[in-house]
């Protein structure tokens, strides 16, 4: 993943624009998970004016289009739906809590090394 493309993605978590949900990329509402942000935030919005966010695209298809490593799309995943903490940690499901675009951002950034592999281009 290019450098640029990190800190969009991060900046978009953290803009508090994007109401966050789980289970789906994006509602036919106003929420997103977090790979659905970046897909939106990377295509200025033109994924979801095409009315294909749903059934045309997947998570994995955004990692692999992105360049994101299949461990931290997955983990992102885990931690936008709350089966995870910041750090990657499996949680209790007893002690599950809604984790925020805040924990997936601190994810992001405790990750950045992995994510952004060889691809260091700004």
């Amino acid at each position: 993943m290019k450098f640029s493309t990190l800190m969009t993605w991060i900046g978009a978590l953290r803009s508090g624009k994007y109401k966050k949900i789980n289970g789906q990329l994006r509602n036919d509402k106003d929420g997103f998970c977090a790979l659905g942000v970046l897909k939106y935030v990377m295509t200025q919005g033109e994924w979801f004016k095409s009315g294909n966010f749903e059934d045309l695209i997947s998570m994995d298809s955004i990692g692999r289009e992105y360049g994101l490593p299949f461990k931290i799309q997955r983990g992102t995943y885990h931690i936008n739906d709350g089966l995870e903490d910041h750090t990657g940690k499996p949680v209790d499901i007893a002690g599950w809590k809604e984790n925020s675009f805040e924990d997936v951002a601190l994810y992001l950034e405790a990750n950045k090394d992995e994510i952004l592999g060889t691809d260091n281009e700004v």
